[in-house]
């Protein structure tokens, strides 16, 4: 079956399922940027020029930006094509599938400034321009970003029945 022959429920699961690949994506890159940056082995290896560069880090945070930008425009596109021909729960769904891959999207630029503002600590660029506690304060945003993606995305477990049923 091909893509334009599927049914709306068909297309938004694999959605989901993309949805879903997009974010196993990004936790790797989470989990790379903090086992490199953000750990007392990192700063060893820092200290003794074996660490990755930050402004590498940046560029890799940055790699998720066209997957996102992606999967982005198919969830306007399904929104515009498919969403009324969809039951009311699979609307219910839908929505929190949006807003789910919204928080995520947030989640991502959130990391990227913070790998950002990390690179250009690093170097020792703009010292008067970003201090520590900005640093601390991008750090805490990016906690709670992630925490919100959670929460919906727990909320998106309880009703994948709907879709994937």
């Amino acid at each position: 079956m091909t893509y334009n022959t599927m049914n709306d429920k068909d297309k938004l699961k694999n959605l989901t399922i993309d949805i879903n690949e997009f974010l196993s994506v990004y936790i790797q890159i989470h989990n790379k940027i903090n086992r490199e940056a953000e750990t007392f082995i990192s700063v060893i290896k820092n200290l003794f020029g074996q660490g990755v560069p930050m402004s590498k880090l940046v560029d890799i945070a940055k790699s998720l930006t066209p997957i996102c930008d992606s999967l982005k425009v198919r969830i306007d596109s399904f929104k515009i094509i498919s969403y009324s021909n969809l039951s009311n729960d699979e609307k219910h769904y839908f929505d929190i599938l949006s807003n789910y891959f919204n928080s995520l999207e947030k989640t991502v630029n959130c990391l990227i400034e913070k790998q950002l503002l990390s690179n250009i600590k690093s170097k020792g660029l703009s010292k008067k321009s970003i201090s520590f506690r900005e640093f601390i304060l991008k750090e805490k945003e990016y906690k709670s970003k992630v925490n919100e993606y959670s929460a919906i995305g727990r909320q998106l477990n309880n009703v994948s029945y709907i879709i994937f049923s």
